[in-house]
């Protein structure tokens, strides 16, 4: 600094001045002289020794002397005059004495410093270097505590003074003690330069951390002015500004500065402090500012204690007498600060543990304080924002650790962070709802807080918890649920977070459903149900909506959206299941209406399959549509047979509603059409239930609602194809079925001779097929009316099915099997020139081994020349009674490999099962009916049909043509009825010995068939057992054929009336799956103790005799199926059997009473052969008797039911009436 004309008094010059000096002199009164002479003058003995004051006196007046000549010297330092060098050299010299006499005035050296610049401006150099010289060591010892000792440095180290080991931070307080001396004026100047020079020197090239000292150091510099010299605001913007400069650069590393700018930004602090206006000059928006950025150095740094110091200078800086804008600001910074304090409590946990509660506890108003600054927008809100928000975060790491963490949390620190988790939720929560502030950086971090503290407080083991995690849940959906119009976010990113919520729902409802809490399972599953419903609407709402921009909004969230797509239909049945677990069916059928109809339809591509593949597989293509046709199934179900709704409500066109999606009118109606179906046939294994064929009926009903003509013809003749199968299965009198039949006939045949399909082009191939179908129904049901009229249609409609299906065959399947029949009798060797096929490997075997040693093996014939195999011969193995047995004769034997071969032209059906087992019905019925060349082709059009779609291995084409086999895995329940009938027909020809093997074979091998009844529904548990107890007596009846065979005829007829029973038992199975008619209660009697009289033994032997037939046997309603008409057959052949049994034995009153119930039998089936069979088996026993003429009306009455029928029963009956004719001597009549 330029020395202050203040600073000290020039001493007064005795000498007048010199003519140059122009000042008037005033000549002194006689008075003053004599005042003068009066003050001044003293006497004195010069030999006497001086007192204490008067050698004080001396020194002042020398040093005094002294100053002035030094200021003489500085004046006469002019380039005009001469002797300059002189005077150099006594300025020094009086320099050297003031040093002296007054060591480490500042003073001095100032007036050094004025001589040593006049000599550079006079270039007097060698003067200036030595008063230089001089003045260094002095200089250094006003500011360093322990001065280096004197050296002799050169002339360019003169400029340079040395520094003392602390820091250069420290060097302004010697500075401000040594110019503490001085006049404020001149210290202000003095340490402004310093700031000037040293901030300039900052500038210069020089390491990162020596220029930001050096600028520390400016403005420690000017802490130390009067508070008048600099603004406080401008103090600390500077602070900023250096402190700024210095982290930017590039060579500094984050972990190293922090430590020291805050150590430095303490200093300042420290230095402002001892300023005379410390409190206004810290506070203000730049000091609160300022600590703000401190706070960062400070918490980086970890210092606990500084980073309370600044949330204490930051509170302490707010005044009532400040501007309210100010206030906002610092007080938003206190709160910065105090947010930070408690992060950094959280990220130095470990140090802080022990009390860990009482130092968040401090931070728990402040926290509350935080509303405001959510609500309004600017940095030091900003600043506020985002405090809060790394705490909550620091928080929820606490609270919910990652899983990948090992670092384990004490409870108590647990139980602390999580209350205040739960304040800044409550801080959240209050600006949406009150300060409007409804937005995503308040609303994400509110819901991620509630979703931590549900997912933290649920604990499986323990039901008090669940209550406390959906409330935080149910806190989450209430910010969702009505959020203001004016709100900034969009119906994609509400949609979003929405679905956020229904997953955390759905999270917690999934573990209580997997420990079986069903109850507690509902509430939280219901809920994230709801939810993502709402979602998912909200979600194509915006997609649909044109004004917004899904595609940005979106972009990377589309496979989100598509799992909640796929997976709200799942969850909503396992809401549907936990309800059902408990009983609450009503509920359970609610949730499962909305499973299906949230099913993805455009995911799975269900109208396009729909309107390609058969309605029996389209729910089997996926396992998603398995699963919705389960869903199907147990919605049908459950609404008609358990809850017993109407047919309305029971239907899909009632309950099923698609949301917003992509989906068009038509296809629409492709779903809901696939649906009804589905329902259709879901229900008709159970039709026998009550009110189920009203629920089908309606059903049917709106699918050909769906099913339009013009659209979709094909899909609507394969619904017509139901309906007249309900027809035939309900209790509809005769004109009813024939005007159905009628009616359905003619639109089903009009839609299947269509040219255009549209929709349904895919599908025509299957017209056919619905064609044959179309008449073997009309068939049935021309029989079910029991016209005579309509008897020619019945063969008719047949011979139309069977022309029907051979055209669906064009060309034969070329026969690839080879076999022979089975000999019973041994084991035959193969002839040298045939072929053997090499026995099947051991592990392909079944495991049960045949009773005897005789099994048969099998025999092939010479193959022909131009298919034989040229391949050693191979003696075959002994055949297990469930190997496969060939029993064609030999035609080719194929390649091994070839007979893997796939099926040439295999033909696709709709539903082949249920096509044939049309097929089969249908020739039942003509068997019974008595057209057996009608049966036997349409036997054997269905057997060409199987062969070609299935294969000649499969268990279809074996049953339909028993006789035929291939070489290939059939089933046991097959196996076992080809040796029963096998061994009937070896009976029948004689072959006892080797019946009774066979018929050995059949029982090891029934043994071995197990049938796993449990878990199948109850239709087809009652299927099972009919068919268990149809085998049963089927072995009965082998077993008397044997026993007939060895002319045991007690055996036999014991056989046939066990094959009997077991015929009733199976009937009386069958029937439960007819519905129940109800019954008139019996009137109460009179008397309940009145004993009834006992009927004699031989009064009414009819009594006992008529239970042996069931009572339901009589009932044509049982007889519906392919498998009722299979057990008519079986129990009218059993009792016409037995009927020629009592005969032959000679019991005619047996037999005649078996024939009655034939007779009875077969009008209630309306079955014309059987009635005919009983009346000539009547007829013959009456001749028999000699009961000619009673005998020949039966005959008659025979004749006349087959009189247009050409086969074995009019042949027996021509045969009758021959007997007849021989015993009543009419020759000429027994000869015709």
């Amino acid at each position: 600094m330029p020395p202050s004309t203040k600073s000290c008094k020039p001493a007064t010059r005795t000498t007048r001045a010199t003519s140059t000096d122009t000042r008037t002199t005033v000549d002194p009164s006689a008075d003053d002289l004599a005042d003068k002479l009066a003050t001044k003058l003293s006497i004195s003995d010069s030999k006497a020794k001086p007192r204490p004051g008067t050698l004080q006196t001396s020194q002042q007046e020398r040093k005094a002397a002294v100053m002035r000549a030094v200021n003489a010297a500085s004046k006469s330092l002019n380039p005009r005059r001469f002797g300059m060098e002189d005077t150099a050299t006594s300025a020094r010299k009086d320099l050297t004495t003031l040093r002296n006499l007054s060591p480490g005035q500042v003073d001095i050296e100032r007036a050094a410093s004025s001589i040593i610049a006049k000599l550079v401006t006079l270039e007097m150099y060698h003067a200036a270097l030595g008063l230089l010289q001089d003045m260094r060591q002095p200089l250094i010892a006003l500011y360093h505590p322990a001065p280096p000792p004197p050296s002799a440095p050169s002339p360019l180290d003169l400029l340079a003074l040395p520094l003392f080991d602390p820091p250069l931070s420290e060097l302004h307080i010697s500075l401000t003690a040594a110019m503490s001396t001085l006049p404020e004026k001149q210290c202000d100047q003095f340490f402004a330069r310093a700031y000037t020079i040293t901030s300039r020197l900052a500038l210069t090239p020089a390491p990162a951390s020596s220029a930001y000292s050096l600028r520390i150091y400016s403005l420690l510099c000017l802490a130390h002015t009067r508070p008048s010299v600099v603004s406080p605001n401008t103090f600390w913007e500077q602070a900023v500004k250096f402190t700024a400069m210095f982290t930017n650069t590039d060579s500094v590393s984050p972990e190293g500065t922090a430590q020291s700018v805050s150590d430095s930004c303490a200093r300042l602090v420290a230095a402002v402090e001892n300023r005379q206006d410390c409190a206004d000059f810290m506070a203000g928006v730049a000091f609160a500012r300022f600590c703000k950025y401190w706070s960062r150095f400070t918490k980086q740094a970890g210092d606990l204690r500084a980073l309370k110091q600044v949330g204490r200078l930051v509170q302490c800086g707010s005044h009532e007498s400040q501007a309210e804008e100010d206030r906002t600001v610092i007080e938003a910074s206190a709160l910065a600060m105090s947010l930070a304090r408690a992060l950094a409590v959280f990220e130095q946990l470990t140090e802080h543990a022990p009390d860990f509660a009482s130092k968040i506890s401090e931070f728990t108003v402040d926290i509350k304080g935080c509303g405001p600054s959510l609500a309004q927008s600017g940095g030091d809100h900003d600043q506020v924002k985002r405090g809060l928000e790394r705490l909550r975060r620091a928080v929820v790491k606490v609270v919910e650790p990652f899983q990948e963490s090992r670092t384990s949390f004490a409870p108590e620190v647990k139980s602390s962070a999580r209350a205040l988790l739960e304040q800044i939720v409550d801080v959240h929560c209050e600006a949406i709802t009150r300060r409007d502030t409804f937005s995503s950086s308040t609303l994400t971090p509110a819901l991620e807080s509630l979703f931590t503290l549900a997912r933290t407080s649920f604990a499986l083991n323990n039901p008090d918890t669940y209550t406390v995690a959906h409330s935080h849940l149910a806190r989450a959906a209430a910010l969702l649920s009505d959020p203001p119009a004016s709100s900034s976010v969009s119906q994609l990113a509400l949609a979003s977070y929405i679905r956020c919520v229904a997953g955390v729902y759905h999270y917690l409802a999934g573990q209580l459903h997997q420990s079986g809490r069903y109850d507690h399972t509902v509430r939280l599953a219901d809920e994230g149900c709801r939810l993502g419903q709402r979602a998912l609407q909200m979600y194509h709402a915006a997609k649909n909506d044109a004004s917004t921009d899904v595609d940005s909004e979106s972009k990377g969230k589309e496979e989100a959206w598509k799992l909640l797509e796929e997976q709200l239909y799942r969850r909503w049945e396992l809401l549907a299941v936990c309800h059902a677990k408990p009983g609450d069916r009503k509920s359970a059928y609610k949730a499962f209406l909305n499973s299906a109809s949230a099913f993805p339809f455009t995911q799975h591509k269900l109208v396009e399959l729909a309107r390609t593949t058969p309605s029996t597989v389209l729910f089997e293509v996926s396992p998603a549509l398995k699963q919705l046709g389960a869903l199907v199934d147990r919605v049908t179900y459950i609404a008609s047979c358990e809850l017993f709704q109407g047919p309305e409500a029971v239907s899909a066109l009632f309950w099923f509603a698609i949301g917003p999606s992509t989906l068009s009118k038509d296809d629409v109606d492709c779903v809901l059409g696939a649906i009804l179906e589905r329902q259709i046939s879901s229900l008709e294994e159970s039709k026998w239930k009550q009110g189920v064929q009203s629920v089908l009926r309606r059903l049917i009903e709106d699918a050909l609602e769906v099913y339009t003509a013009e659209q979709r013809p094909v899909r609507r003749a394969r619904v017509l194809l139901k309906r007249l199968e309900l027809s035939y299965h309900s209790g509809l009198t005769s004109t009813e079925q024939n005007e159905d039949a009628t009616q359905y006939h003619e639109e089903a045949q009009s839609l299947l001779s269509r040219q255009d399909f549209a929709l349904d082009g895919a599908l025509a191939q299957y017209s056919s097929e619905f064609s044959a179908s179309l008449h073997l129904w009309l068939a049935v049901h021309a029989h079910r009316t029991r016209d005579p009229a309509l008897a020619p249609s019945v063969i008719s409609h047949t011979e139309e099915a069977c022309k029907i299906i051979r055209a669906l065959v064009p060309a034969p399947v070329p026969r690839y099997s080879v076999g022979s029949r089975p000999s019973l009798g041994g084991t035959s060797k193969a002839p040298k020139n045939k072929v053997v096929e090499p026995a099947p490997a051991e592990s392909q075997l079944p495991r049960r081994m045949t009773r005897g040693k005789t099994a048969a093996t099998m025999r092939t014939k010479a193959a022909p020349r131009a298919t034989k195999a040229k391949a050693p011969p191979v003696t075959p193995r002994r055949r297990r009674a469930l190997d496969p047995v060939s029993l064609n004769a030999a035609v080719v034997t194929p390649p091994k490999a070839a007979a893997t071969v796939g099926i040439q032209g295999k033909i696709e059906f709709d539903d082949f099962s249920k096509f044939i087992g049309l097929i089969r019905m249908v020739s039942h019925l003509m068997g019974l009916v008595g057209h057996i060349l009608v049966r036997v082709q349409l036997l054997n059009a269905a057997r060409r049909l199987s062969e070609r779609h299935t294969g000649v291995a499969s268990e279809v084409y074996v049953s339909l043509t028993i006789d035929t086999a291939h070489d290939g895995s059939l089933s046991p329940d097959v196996v076992v009825v080809l040796l029963l009938r096998y061994s009937e027909a070896l009976a029948a020809s004689g072959e006892v010995l080797k019946a009774s093997m066979t018929y050995c074979d059949a029982v090891a091998a029934a043994a071995d068939c197990i049938v796993e009844e449990k878990g199948l529904p109850t239709a087809q548990r009652v299927r099972v057992r009919a068919a268990l107890l149809e085998r049963a007596a089927q072995a009965a009846l082998s077993y008397a054929a044997v026993q007939d065979a060895r002319d045991d005829p007690t055996s036999s007829i014991e056989g046939l009336m066990q094959a009997l029973r077991l015929w009733n038992r199976a009937i009386d199975t069958l029937s439960r799956l007819q519905p129940s008619t109800p019954t008139s209660k019996q009137p109460a009697e009179d008397n309940p103790f009145e004993v009834t009289a006992k009927q004699p033994e031989d009064s009414s032997p009819s009594i006992q005799e008529t239970r042996i037939l069931s009572p339901r046997a009589s009932k044509a309603h049982v007889f519906v199926d392919s498998c009722g008409w299979r057990l008519a057959e079986g129990l009218l052949s059993t009792l016409l059997s037995l009927s020629q049994a009592y005969a032959a034995r000679g019991s005619a009153r047996e037999a005649v009473f078996f024939v009655q119930q034939i007779k009875d039998l077969a009008e209630s089936l309306h079955a014309p052969v059987m009635i005919s069979r009983a009346l000539a088996q009547h007829g013959e026993l009456q001749i028999q008797l000699g009961q000619l003429q009673e005998g020949h009306q039966s005959l008659m009455r025979a004749a006349e039911l087959v009189m247009h029928l050409k086969g074995p029963d009019a042949a027996e009956i021509r045969r009758l009436q021959g007997r007849y004719n021989q015993l009543s001597a009419d020759s000429k009549g027994a000869r015709q």
